[in-house]
């Protein structure tokens, strides 16, 4: 677990939602935006008869889980096989910055929080269930900003699927409710003593991307969001890039969600790039997703292949910072996920290079 009194984590999230968690069941007026509205997993914790860091901890760990748990579930019903399923959702909960910087920080319980709504949207947007979707993305609306953008992505998933003329009013009554939650706590909860109101959201926003502009269009900031924060399998969605690509086009509300991943992305970016890795979480679903398709048309027949893949992402997950054994100091972590990336591509281009020469026979 993170240490949160070392001076090294002073000026990190954690201490604005722990202001949250000790004011419930009331609200603190002193947590500043945009934590303020960010209340579901803190205010939870805060209702629990249980100390601060282990209130954190318990609840964090029962959503990690539960997140691994469901997309597992999530990958059965689009059709993946229970095996490779398995392994997708383990591959994913080895990814340093999707999966085990929360494990590590409880304290970000509604980022965690936020995956769970947008793997559990997806599902019940699938399955037109929606007034099930309704009270999921009202409940996300009270995580992080970036669950709004189920709004045009399940938009555009009717559009792609034919259905929005049918479907229209029921989806409309389906957002509503997140939309108006995201406002009404912007409009009466207080930050820093005083109420945004409705006339504050849009200029606090605007002028966030202003502060943080500069640093997201970095060369640093561009690489952590596409590669550093996907490693080590970064390199498999290109090395299959036919099958990428087809993935994609049969889903183009997926490649929309990646896109909207990616601008959200542009906010509260620290110099150097900072927290360009985290923020891109989200997209794990669109790429884990894509993975176990591949897993399980282009690996699945190589029995030895999942393992291997499944051991580079292990060594690629351990960090100096994070985990039970962390690595001694920041050159062992670059050493270990680039060993993992080398390995994981080389059985890539092994088994592609395989198939082909069969095929070619």
């Amino acid at each position: 677990m993170i240490d949160f009194k070392a001076p090294l984590f002073a000026d990190w999230d954690l201490h604005s939602y722990r202001l949250v968690a000790e004011a419930s069941p009331h609200f603190s007026k002193d947590v500043s935006p945009p934590f303020a509205y960010r209340i579901l997993g803190p205010y939870v914790v805060g209702l629990l008869p249980l100390p601060d860091p282990l209130a954190f901890r318990l609840v964090n760990s029962i959503a990690c889980v539960a997140l691994v748990v469901l997309f597992y579930r999530f990958l059965m019903d689009r059709g993946i096989q229970s095996r490779v399923a398995f392994f997708t959702a383990l591959l994913f909960a080895c990814n340093r910055y999707f999966f085990g910087q929360f494990a590590w920080n409880p304290f970000q319980i509604d980022d965690v929080l936020a995956l769970l709504c947008f793997v559990l949207s997806f599902t019940l947007m699938f399955k037109r269930r929606w007034f099930l979707f309704a009270c999921c993305f009202a409940l996300g609306s009270l995580t992080r900003e970036v669950v709004m953008i189920l709004i045009p992505v399940s938009f555009a998933y009717l559009w792609e699927e034919g259905t929005l003329r049918i479907e229209y009013k029921k989806w409309l009554l389906a957002i509503t409710p997140a939309i108006a939650v995201f406002l009404l706590v912007r409009i009466f909860l207080f930050s820093d003593n005083v109420r945004m109101g409705i006339a504050g959201i849009l200029p606090y926003y605007w002028m966030k991307f202003g502060e943080s502009i500069g640093n997201a269009l970095t060369a640093s900031a561009w690489f952590r969001r596409l590669i550093w924060s996907t490693l080590p399998v970064t390199l498999l969605p290109f090395i299959f890039w036919k099958s990428t690509v087809s993935f994609f086009a049969r889903r183009k509300y997926l490649f929309l969600f990646l896109v909207l991943v990616i601008i959200t992305d542009l906010w509260g970016i620290d110099p150097g790039g900072g927290d360009a890795e985290r923020q891109m979480a989200p997209s794990f679903l669109a790429l884990y997703w894509l993975i176990a398709e591949l897993s399980q048309h282009e690996f699945a027949h190589v029995k030895w292949a999942l393992p291997s893949i499944l051991a580079g992402g292990y060594l690629g997950s351990l960090h100096h910072l994070q985990g039970i054994y962390p690595l001694p100091n920041r050159a062992y972590t670059l050493l270990a996920v680039v060993v993992a990336c080398v390995e994981i591509s080389a059985i890539a281009l092994y088994v592609k290079h395989k198939s082909a020469a069969s095929r070619a026979l």
